[in-house]
């Protein structure tokens, strides 16, 4: 069974739509970054990173973040995660290689992230 929830408008979501709208909302605040998807939205890095930013700016120097910097954002994104306890679920490598990552390998890690962050 799949588990829906109302969003803040009163419409029914998915789970997956769920998701993606509260990255949407925490990451709303970072100039150039847009959210739009589960996917190519996630691959530079730069959206992995403000989510993290948005809790623990001290992990995650936004500055010295460049989105031509696959590897590098990816990387520091994925170790700030791992210092929260978050697994690794996903290798900065991989989003180089893919220039659309996989859905579900994406969205369990935004969904673990958001638990540890949210604690929901």
């Amino acid at each position: 069974m799949t588990a829906i929830t109302m969003s803040p408008y009163g419409a029914i979501q998915e789970p997956t739509e769920d998701l993606l709208t509260w990255c949407q909302r925490v990451t709303a605040g970072y100039g150039g970054l847009k959210v739009t998807n589960l996917t190519t939205s996630w691959r530079n890095g730069m959206a992995f990173c403000a989510l993290l930013h948005s809790f623990h700016p001290q992990l995650v120097d936004m500055d010295s973040l460049s989105p031509h910097d696959i590897a590098g954002n990816c990387k520091k994104a994925f170790d700030a995660a791992s210092q929260l306890g978050v697994p690794r679920l996903l290798d900065p490598a991989d989003m180089v290689l893919l220039t659309v990552p996989d859905k579900l390998v994406v969205a369990t890690y935004l969904h673990q992230l958001r638990s540890h962050l949210t604690g929901r």
